[in-house]
C-alpha cells in the first residue's frame, strides 16, 4: 500500500477548530455582552447555532424558552432575534417547543449521540479488523458525492482514495444505509501504523487537540467564579472542542503507539493529546454547566423582580 496516495495528501486539511471574535460589554445591557444587529452578533455564535449548542450539550436535550432568550441577551442577541431562529429551527424540525421549554427533535438526536461517542474513548477491545466502505454507484451527482462524503467523515472515517473509505473497526457496529458497499476484516498489511498515519493528520490532530487543552487550562480558574463576560468564551471554547471531538478519529492505542514513543522521546506526555482532553473537558463542562444555571437562575430572579 506504499505507493497509494491518500486524500489527505493531496489537500490541506482545514483547521477542525473555528475562530471567535470577541466583544466588549455594552452599557445598554449589565447582564448582556454587545448588542447584536443580526442573529450573527453573538460573539461568533448565530441565534440558532447558540441554541443548538446548549440542546445538543444536555441531557436530556431541554431547555425552556426564558433560558433561551437569557443566553441570547448575554451573547447580545437581541430577544427578538431568538423567537425568529426558535421559530424556524421548530418549521425544520430541529426542535419543538412543549410547555414552554424547547426540546431535540429528528435527525439532530442521531447527532448528538455521535457528538457523545466523541466525548468517550473507545470501550471495546480492537481485533485488528478494518471497515472498508465504498458507495455502489458510479455515476453520483456532485451533491451526491459531497453528502457521502460528509456522511463518511461524520463516522470517522478515513479517504485513501477518492470513494475509498476506511477505519479500525472499534466502534459500536455501524448500520450503513443503501447504495453502499461495506465489509469489514483484517488488511493484508504489515505496517497497519503508516496506513493510519496516511489516513489522518495525526500530528495536526494532537496539535489541535494540545491546543484546546491550552484553552481551558486558560480559563478553568474563572469558570465557576470569574465576570459574566467568562461565559461566552467559555462557551466558545466548549463548543470548539465538541466539534473537534466529534471528528478526531478515535482510534486504537496500538495504532498511535509509535507516534506515542516518538512523543515520549520528546518528553511530552504519554497519553493521547485527545483522551487528555476528553478527560479535561469532562471536568471542565460539569463547572461550566454549574455556571451557566446559576447564572440562567440570577436571570429568572431579575426578572421576577422587575415583574412585581
Amino acid at each position: 500500500m506504499n505507493e497509494l496516495r491518500t486524500a489527505n495528501e493531496l489537500r490541506t486539511a482545514p483547521s477542525i477548530a473555528s475562530s471567535r471574535k470577541s466583544s466588549t460589554p455594552s452599557n445598554s445591557d449589565q447582564r448582556g455582552i454587545g448588542r447584536g444587529r443580526d442573529d450573527r452578533a453573538g460573539r461568533g455564535f448565530s441565534a440558532r447555532s447558540l441554541v443548538l449548542s446548549v440542546l445538543l450539550g444536555g441531557h436530556p436535550p431541554r431547555m425552556p424558552e426564558s433560558a433561551a432568550r437569557s443566553l441570547g441577551a448575554l451573547f447580545g442577541i437581541p430577544t427578538g432575534t431568538m423567537r425568529t431562529a426558535v421559530s424556524r429551527m421548530v418549521a425544520a424540525n430541529e426542535v419543538e417547543v412543549r410547555d414552554g421549554s424547547l426540546y431535540l427533535v429528528g435527525r439532530l438526536i442521531e447527532r448528538q449521540h455521535r457528538q457523545d461517542l466523541g466525548r468517550r474513548p473507545p470501550d471495546r477491545e480492537w481485533d485488528g479488523s478494518w471497515w472498508t466502505v465504498i458507495p455502489e454507484a458510479d455515476a453520483r451527482t456532485m451533491a451526491q458525492r459531497r453528502s457521502f462524503r460528509t456522511e463518511m467523515t461524520g463516522r470517522r472515517f478515513g479517504e485513501l482514495r477518492p470513494d475509498i473509505w476506511l477505519r479500525p473497526a472499534n466502534l459500536p457496529t455501524e448500520v450503513w444505509p443503501d447504495g453502499v458497499i461495506a465489509t469489514t476484516g483484517r488488511l493484508d498489511s504489515d505496517d497497519t501504523a503508516s496506513l493510519t498515519r496516511r489516513l489522518w493528520p495525526l500530528d495536526e490532530l494532537a496539535a489541535q487537540a494540545t491546543q484546546h487543552l491550552e484553552k481551558l487550562q486558560a480559563l478553568t480558574p474563572d469558570v465557576l467564579d470569574g465576570p459574566d463576560d467568562i461565559i461566552p468564551q467559555a462557551f466558545a471554547a466548549s463548543a470548539d472542542v465538541v466539534r473537534f471531538l466529534m471528528t478526531e478519529p478515535l482510534l486504537p492505542l496500538s495504532l498511535l503507539s509509535e507516534r506515542l514513543s516518538e512523543r515520549l522521546s520528546e518528553r511530552l506526555p504519554e497519553r493521547w493529546p485527545s483522551d487528555e482532553l476528553r478527560d479535561r473537558y469532562d471536568r471542565f463542562e460539569q463547572q461550566f454547566q454549574t455556571r451557566i444555571r446559576r447564572y440562567l437562575l440570577e436571570g429568572q430572579r431579575e426578572k421576577t423582580a422587575s415583574d412585581q
